[in-house]
């Protein structure tokens, strides 16, 4: 296995359109084994083939705290999907960034392993948000694009208001959900969804007390 280079915003490779994987050959699987370890080890929960400057249509998920639950999803195809939730997202691409973006609560996927074996997977929570961004990266779309001019986004805990275009803080992270595990809090029209994974992100140094907040994905 190898680490592959992660492509980051504004890059304009990513903003191309991946092609489908017509042939399960031993490229394949070695490109997923390189995007899990990729993955693993940057750390995050989600990769696009897009974002190591692979255009085919492949992405690896693992949500699981013991990073032993890996998700391939070759040629996904959402073929349902339910509800509103809103979350507040990062990206790899875009380290040190998160903003809140409103998804499908629920969806199903339909897709094929690393082998060409046939999969379909129903998803809610981080899950179902974690497929919906990374497929988002397949089409050459990113979670900073469902921004307006500006955008109340959070480094480190500081929320401010800047240009998406603006270069950011370096951090390597990706998906990024506040408040506790699996909360919801509906509304009239759509639902709160805060889901987490737990890295430790960098303290500051103004003060010797400080603990790191745990929301990075």
């Amino acid at each position: 296995m190898a680490l592959l280079t992660i492509l980051e915003y504004p890059d304009p490779r990513l903003k191309k359109v991946a092609a489908p994987v017509t042939s399960f050959t031993p490229e394949v699987v070695k490109l997923v084994r390189d995007m899990a370890e990729t993955m693993y080890t940057a750390p995050g929960v989600g990769l696009a083939a897009t974002q190591v400057d692979v255009h085919k249509r492949i992405i690896v998920i693992d949500i699981s705290e013991a990073k032993d639950d890996l998700l391939v999803l070759v040629n996904p195809e959402i073929v349902a999907a339910e509800g509103e939730a809103e979350c507040e997202e990062g990206c790899l691409s875009v380290p040190g960034y998160y903003d809140k973006v409103t998804r499908a609560a629920r969806i199903t996927v339909r897709a094929r392993n690393e082998r060409g074996e046939p999969i379909e997977r129903t998803a809610e929570g981080l899950l179902a948000v974690c497929i919906q961004h990374e497929m988002d990266h397949l089409i050459g779309k990113m979670f900073v694009d469902y921004d307006d001019a500006t955008t109340s986004v959070g480094f480190y805990g500081s929320n401010v208001s800047v240009e998406p275009s603006v270069a950011l803080s370096p951090r390597p992270w990706n998906i990024q959900y506040g408040g506790s595990p699996g909360s919801r809090t509906p509304s009239t029209s759509r639902q709160q969804t805060t889901c987490r994974r737990t890295f430790p992100r960098p303290t500051t140094t103004t003060s010797s007390t400080a603990t790191p907040s745990a929301s990075d994905l």
